[in-house]
């Protein structure tokens, strides 16, 4: 359990640019698709549950984690936030959360399934991410 944190204004510049870049990818992914408005939302709540990881790293994981299960756009906080739980927290509290982050691509696999992959593959690659 480590308790190395950066500058908080290092970081929250980090964690703006780096998730607000990948979320800014993954929505340009989806223009024109039937949730792109819900999509965008998403993209900026994800932001404030990657923000809020500095400070309480397991609630803004499960928030970033529950996000994940409307859209994509969240899956960067959310994966962010498992492996920032995974460094400050003690394993079964990081099992708890990655546990909850595979089932909730699952879910999203379900929900809003990728035409590129079978749920097989999907199911797969969400539980070794």
């Amino acid at each position: 359990m480590s308790k190395i944190r950066p500058s908080y204004p290092i970081a929250m510049a980090g964690v703006v640019l780096g998730m607000g870049g990948l979320s800014a990818l993954t929505l340009w992914s989806l223009v024109g698709g039937p949730m792109w408005g819900l999509d965008v939302v998403v993209a900026a709540v994800s932001l404030v549950a990657a923000l809020a990881q500095l400070w309480w790293p397991a609630s803004g994981a499960l928030a970033a984690t529950l996000l994940a299960t409307i859209s994509p756009v969240a899956t960067a906080a959310a994966t962010m936030g498992a492996l920032q739980v995974a460094q400050r927290r003690r394993f079964p509290v990081a099992a708890a959360v990655a546990a909850g982050g595979i089932a909730a691509h699952v879910v999203q696999g379900l929900w809003r399934p990728n035409s590129g992959i079978s749920q097989q593959w999907w199911l797969i690659i969400c539980s070794v991410g």
